[in-house]
């Protein structure tokens, strides 16, 4: 059940089919070609089906957290390199020597990037606490105009973080405007944040120096996200983004602090829309911890008191507890003694009336078998609807990657595989089969899945 990153070797693209598939969970929808197919945990455990196989009320797996991804931690941002495209010059060697920005990279902290109207920023910042704080407001942030940066600010506690930031930065302050908004005349700052993240909210890209955070700059950035961000409600604490660059950018900082959550999509109007829900009450204490305005305080309080213990459900295969019961000689009231359940709530495990059990898990891991006692590890959505219906694109895109056969697909997605289609026509017509592919990387790669799928057939490459 080991989920990691992957380097992709090639990408192929062809028009999409006449007819797809959109399963829809309670994460969001996706949308499947025929010959992608899932795997679905039933009674007897994981199976791989077809998509058309799949059944409202079928629970797949998807991912409850990232995986870590490594990434290489600056000592400095540079902020020359960052504009090296824009008009601007470079002042060092404290006034003596001007030159254009682009033949004065790399940036030094000494250094002053100046604009056209004579505002001026650092040429480098210290890759600190600040500066995750200043990356939490630019996600936040709106360019209306070149020359302005409108912070949101909904909070007072907000306005005065984001300008003691500003300060630490060496970066110009600016003042307060109607809607809680913090503007900041500077077209070089302006700069720096369509540079980092982009000019409009809904195309927000992902930062991948948030994976190299220490636990204190992830901290800072939560906490602003907090500040501007949070949306609590009746039904729990959360979060409208409304970019995939910051949903991702969040995903890698709450990772880093072990904080539980779950992310859905909606798609509006205006694009998609992520929303990141907390889940747990070690979570939202966590969350308490964090020096936040009273306002975010008492919406956390307030969720802690109406939040459970443990949250994440998880789905037990009733028929492969059974057999593993058996096979250990046990007895349904042996098995509740040792998960610390009753007897009744084990024997409606295994005759499918009851499938999820809610932090009880740890005590039926040593009743069932691999890899069903690691299921935890991963997150299970139960499928809302499958119907078919036509492409919503044009052209579908194929990743090759060597020795990986399962992948997510969508975000928050969920896991599909590739390679069955084939490999199940191989074995109805029980003959030798001849497989061209355009590329060796993509020879190799269907030689090891195919080899899985028939370990005592032989195969071979030429």
């Amino acid at each position: 059940l080991r989920v990691d990153w992957f380097e992709v070797k090639e990408v192929s693209r062809h028009e999409a089919p006449e007819r797809v598939y959109r399963v829809r969970t309670p994460l969001g929808s996706v949308e499947l070609t025929p010959d992608h197919n899932l795997w679905v945990l039933r009674g007897e455990g994981l199976v791989l089906i077809r998509t058309e196989e799949l059944k409202p009320g079928d629970y797949i797996p998807s991912l409850k957290a990232l995986p870590p991804l490594s990434a290489r931690r600056p000592e400095v941002v540079d902020i020359v390199a960052l504009l090296k495209d824009e008009p601007f010059r470079v002042i060092r060697n404290r006034g003596r020597e001007e030159l254009p920005i682009a033949e004065a990279a790399p940036g030094r902290l000494d250094d002053q990037v100046v604009g056209l109207m004579g505002k001026r920023l650092p040429g480098a910042v210290p890759f600190g606490p600040a500066w995750a704080r200043f990356l939490a407001f630019a996600y936040g942030s709106h360019l209306i105009h070149e020359r302005y940066v409108n912070f949101t600010v909904p909070t007072k506690e907000a306005k005065t973080l984001l300008e003691k930031t500003l300060k630490e930065l060496g970066f110009p302050l600016g003042a307060m405007r109607p809607h809680n908004v913090y503007q900041v005349a500077s077209r070089v700052l302006a700069s720096v944040v369509e540079h980092l993240v982009g000019r409009l909210r809904s195309s927000h890209r992902p930062r991948p120096e948030a994976f190299a955070f220490t636990e204190e700059e992830a901290r800072e950035f939560l906490r602003v996200i907090l500040e501007t961000h949070l949306q609590p409600n009746t039904r729990g604490l959360h979060l409208n983004l409304k970019s995939w660059g910051l949903a991702v950018t969040l995903e890698a900082v709450l990772n880093k602090l072990g904080l539980e959550r779950f992310m859905t999509t909606k798609r509006g109007k205006r694009g998609t829309f992520y929303r990141l829900v907390f889940r747990g009450k070690r979570t939202l204490r966590k969350l308490a911890e964090l020096p936040v305005s009273p306002k975010v305080r008492k919406a956390l309080e307030n969720a802690i008191k109406k939040e459970p213990e443990e949250y994440e459900p998880v789905p037990i295969p009733g028929a492969a507890l059974r057999r593993k019961r058996r096979q250990m000689g046990l007895l349904q009231r042996e098995v509740a003694e040792g998960a610390g359940v009753s007897v009744a709530f084990v024997s409606h495990l295994e005759t499918g009336r009851t499938r999820l059990v809610r932090g009880s898990f740890e005590g039926f891991k040593r009743f069932l078998p691999e890899p069903l006692d690691r299921l935890d590890e991963l997150r299970w959505v139960r499928v809302s609807s499958v119907r078919e219906a036509k492409p919503s694109y044009r052209f579908v895109y194929d990743l090759s990657v060597p020795g990986v056969e399962t992948f997510l697909a969508g975000y928050p997605g969920l896991f599909v595989h590739n390679t069955f289609t084939i490999a199940n026509v191989i074995a109805e017509l029980q003959r030798p089969t001849l497989i061209i592919s355009h590329n060796k990387t993509l020879a190799a790669q269907l030689y090891g899945e195919l080899r899985n799928f028939f370990p005592r057939t032989r195969s071979s490459t030429s």
